[in-house]
């Protein structure tokens, strides 16, 4: 395995979402449904259309994702890219690292 192979795999990490969540397709989309965020309504309203267009999708609170951050912006999370290619993009900010309890 070249060394390139092993720092793409070494970025992925495990997230788990903190709140209802969303991932989305394209960061234009991440940044509007951020933008209404506070006008509940408005938000779900926003995310269902994205949603029946294949656009978008909702993440439960606790659902464990694939995720690496985007380097043109780190607020946002590349999620379950190899799950469901390409991806999702997500708020950074509603996941936390995963810890295997399991480790010591």
């Amino acid at each position: 395995m070249s060394s390139t192979a092993t720092l793409a795999i070494a970025a992925h990490a495990l997230f788990a979402a903190k709140i209802a969540t969303f991932g989305c397709s394209s960061l234009d989309e991440v940044a509007r449904l951020q933008h209404l965020r506070p006008d509940q309504r408005a938000f779900q309203t926003e995310l269902m259309q994205q949603m029946f267009y294949g656009q978008c999708v909702a993440i439960e609170p606790g659902k464990l994702v694939i995720a690496d951050s985007q380097a043109s912006d780190p607020q946002v999370l590349l999620i379950d890219r190899a799950i469901e290619p390409p991806g999702y993009l997500a708020p950074a900010i509603d996941f936390e690292r995963h810890q295997d309890r399991d480790k010591p």
